[in-house]
């Protein structure tokens, strides 16, 4: 006779924020002291589809996709969402509009995953003291201080950035930190191909698949999809190195092929994989 099943609810508010955390008697992918995020690409990265594309399918960032994709993210188990955005967004009337629904769609969806911004300056023009000042007034401009979902410090909203080429922004109302990803040492788990880590934060990044160096959807992928299960297998192995944080890349990078989001070619199956695997979670 097959072993029961028990099933317990263990509800958290974090930030006003209710999340559901499921425990099995069985077995887990991860302690619940481990939390999971996920990258997220409103533009650009999430618009390339040489190599697939997502279903349904979208160009730009409509209120439908915001709902569907919040949805989809609370629904896996997903802790925190980082929303990867470019300085120049920022002087876009439309896309601080979009970014701005996109917030107020997440704090009114139940069971929401944490919602912070990570401004990559990599491609950007913030070269000066004058233009991080700008930036910073348009963040508070967002009063993300009145959005339970949003990640804080303390008090104040935070704000990650990386490939930062200008002294950091200053503001009396928001908190500004580095993201800096370096490659595991190379006798790190085999599982952990392509991974990377944040050793200031505590956190690892593992890739839910890698495309071919040429981006020819016909190549050869540097890190296989398989179905999810190359993904399980990245997360186990980070979750063996106890960091406080795992983040995943990415929802939705069509460019690299590094994706969750349920696509033209897998289905869901990646998707399915990665929430059956979060919903197994242990004290």
């Amino acid at each position: 006779m097959k072993r029961a099943l028990v099933f317990a609810a263990v509800w958290m508010v974090v930030n006003g924020c209710q999340t559901n955390k499921v425990l099995r008697s069985d077995g887990a992918v991860r302690p619940s002291y481990i939390s999971v995020g996920i990258t997220y690409f409103p533009y650009d990265q999430s618009m390339v589809r040489l190599l697939s594309a997502p279903h349904p399918d979208y160009r730009g960032w409509p209120d439908n996709r915001m709902h569907r994709d919040l949805t989809r993210l609370s629904t896996c188990g997903i802790d925190t969402v980082y929303v990867y955005l470019k300085p120049d967004y920022f002087f876009n009337s439309d896309k601080i509009s979009r970014i701005e629904k996109f917030i107020e769609t997440a704090d009114l969806l139940d069971g929401c995953p944490h919602i912070v911004f990570v401004i990559d300056g990599a491609k950007g023009d913030m070269q000066t003291d004058r233009d991080g000042a700008s930036l910073a007034g348009t963040l508070a401009g967002l009063r993300l201080h009145e959005r339970s979902v949003y990640t804080r410090t303390g008090r104040k909203p935070l704000i990650y950035l990386t490939n930062w080429p200008a002294p950091l922004p200053l503001h009396p109302g928001l908190s500004f930190a580095l993201i800096a990803w370096s490659p595991l040492r190379a006798d790190a788990d085999r599982d952990l191909q392509y991974a990377a880590q944040d050793r200031q934060r505590d956190t690892v990044l593992i890739r839910a698949g890698l495309g071919p160096v040429d981006g020819a959807a016909n190549g050869n992928w540097r890190i296989e999809r398989k179905g999810g299960r190359a993904l399980i297998k990245a997360l186990r192995a980070a979750i063996r190195m106890e960091p406080a944080e795992v983040v995943i890349s990415s929802w939705n990078n069509f460019d690299e092929g590094s994706y969750v989001e349920p696509d033209l070619e897998d289905g869901d199956v990646v998707y399915r994989a990665l929430c059956n695997a979060l919903r197994a979670t242990s004290d």
